[in-house]
């Protein structure tokens, strides 16, 4: 079975229904597993196969019913590591592409549940890594307004790395202006990174996009803060729990004080 993730929901479902009956047929198995409409009964199949195999499940045969019982021998050793590492999409408008089906069978999330999560869940420094940095983001979904007045109400510094253009210094006013409304302006730093060459031509800029709550949770991916990154686009990032972050951390800070920042500028 080439999903794992698919494979360890199984695993999972196997654990609780053959502790709670001891043993079961097959019929039995697939008639109770409602936990998730995508996943087929061949793949049960191929899992119950494997684990007889590999020595997890039993099978006893009852000859005068003519029916097999699968019974539990030993814990599957991978049915309870957790992934510190969840793919995230945005998903187009275009209704017929049908990308709901992979991504229920896959456990990954929607960006905007992913970006609510890192702003509830920061408490020191919210860092924003947004090339294209929109203040429609807000307009469209206010309740990042409130999550952004919370975040300022506990302290949190917030650093946003973009780049230099005239559409985005029109941004971040509107920003700037949310953020004077809860007296925490201070708390604002804004740099922004983009290097022109001789001919106007782009010498060095920054396209990372990343949203990063404290040390611990960040989003990496091609979603940035904008609307269209959330209701329009096809976009694909992960949302990363683990040493790592800290790593990016170090990254995005570089990165920062190698940008003008916001009091450097006219």
């Amino acid at each position: 079975m080439s999903n794992i993730v698919i494979k360890r929901k199984i695993q999972a479902f196997l654990t609780r229904m053959l502790e709670d009956h001891k043993e079961c047929t097959i019929d039995e198995i697939l008639d109770s597993y409602n936990l998730d409409e995508y996943i087929m009964p061949s793949e049960i199949q191929k899992v119950l196969d494997e684990a007889v195999q590999e020595g997890n499940l039993r099978i006893r045969k009852d000859v005068q019913k003519n029916k097999h019982y699968y019974t539990f021998e030993k814990s599957f050793q991978n049915a309870l590591i957790t992934n510190n590492t969840i793919i995230v999409i945005s998903k187009p408008r275009l209704k017929h592409l049908r990308l709901d089906v992979p991504k229920l069978r896959n456990d990954f999330i929607d960006t905007k549940e992913c970006y609510k999560k890192i702003f509830q869940e920061t408490n020191i420094v919210l860092r924003i890594s947004s090339p294209f940095f929109e203040y429609n983001f807000f307009e469209e979904f206010p309740e990042f307004v409130n999550y952004l007045q919370d975040l300022l109400r506990k302290d949190v510094k917030i650093k946003l790395f973009t780049r230099d253009s005239k559409q985005v210094k029109s941004q971040l006013k509107k920003l700037k202006i949310l953020v004077q409304n809860e007296n925490k302006l201070h708390n604002l730093m804004i740099s922004r990174y983009h290097l022109s060459g001789e001919r106007g031509t782009v010498f060095s800029s920054t396209h990372a996009k990343m949203l990063i709550g404290d040390n611990s949770l960040a989003y990496v991916g091609s979603a940035e803060v904008r609307k269209n990154s959330i209701l329009a686009n096809f976009e694909v990032g992960c949302l990363i729990a683990d040493e790592s972050v800290f790593g990016l951390c170090e990254i995005f800070d570089l990165m920062f004080n190698m940008g003008i920042k916001e009091d450097e500028t006219a």
